[in-house]
């Protein structure tokens, strides 16, 4: 099916891989049925659900005045689908799932649940268990997702820690020093793929000013310092900086393009995001990370 779209629509086909993720293009039943794809059509009524499955394209249009509403579900069974899809970034608004950072929560989730239960604790949805760890992430406490709050011990000092960071949120510096990390080139078959990973084996530590300036300053060809989390599977979850450089503007977001990596890599930041800096250049490196 891909195939037959691309050669139908060559010219968005060439600008953007993913371009049917645009929802501006359809396919008559006819050429489909001509080409010998499968498909089968439904008409939906007010209070029916429609499940698309993974791997599956979906045409629709209303015959009337018409509200609906679409969510995006998985199951387990269908993350391995999920992780071989293509992602559009030609806008900051495209649907998109990070699928490694999905199955990274959803394995976190499913090692939490079984100490629970080793402890006792019947399992906890998802859901709950999601808002608790981004309270816990959010405020820096130390505690464990899947214990009862009444088994959660809560320190002063841990309470004292929440409301520096709360502080900190509304004082942030202007200038920061910062290490930048180096990317990784892995290489795929006969072809090299380069990743936002940091390199384990750099030789010398790239320091560099991380200047938190206004939206305004930031245009096409900036450079700058991302603080986004890395994909090295043995650290994957943390922080890291990474420099790179602003390739287009769009409502609000900037398109980021980071340094030794494809184009597939850029990421869409907002221009007021706490993770983007303007890069100000080499720094000497702190006196904390020279002793």
């Amino acid at each position: 099916f891909e195939t037959l779209a691309a050669s139908r629509f060559a010219d968005s086909a060439k600008q953007c891989p993913e371009f049917l993720r645009h929802k501006s293009h359809m396919i008559s039943p006819t050429i489909l049925k001509k080409a010998g794809i499968g498909f089968t059509t439904q008409i939906q009524r007010p209070g029916d659900f429609m499940v698309t499955f993974p791997g599956s394209y979906h045409f629709g249009f209303n015959t009337g005045f018409n509200i609906a509403e679409a969510t995006n579900f998985a199951i387990p069974e269908w993350v391995p689908i999920g992780a071989r899809a293509g992602i559009c970034m030609c806008h900051p608004h495209s649907v998109r799932i990070d699928m490694k950072n999905f199955k990274f929560l959803l394995n976190r989730y499913e090692t939490d649940m079984v100490e629970r239960e080793r402890y006792g604790f019947a399992r906890m949805q998802y859901l709950e268990w999601a808002r608790l760890e981004a309270r816990r992430l959010e405020i820096g406490e130390i505690m464990t997702s899947w214990l009862p709050d009444n088994i959660q011990s809560s320190s002063s000092e841990e309470t004292n820690n929440a409301n520096n960071n709360s502080t900190k949120k509304q004082s942030l510096p202007k200038e920061i020093i910062v290490n930048v990390a180096r990317t990784n080139v892995e290489s795929n078959h006969s072809q090299k793929k380069k990743r936002r990973k940091q390199s384990n084996n750099v030789p010398k530590a790239d320091w560099r000013k991380a200047l938190r300036v206004s939206s305004s300053r930031f245009e096409v060809d900036t450079k700058v310092l991302c603080h986004l989390k890395t994909q090295n599977v043995d650290d994957f979850g943390d922080k890291k900086y990474f420099a790179g450089s602003i390739k287009e503007l769009v409502d609000g977001y900037a398109k980021v393009h980071f340094v030794g990596t494809l184009r597939s890599d850029d990421e869409w930041i907002h221009t007021n995001s706490d993770y983007m800096f303007l890069d100000g250049g080499g720094a000497e490196p702190p006196i904390s990370a020279t002793t």
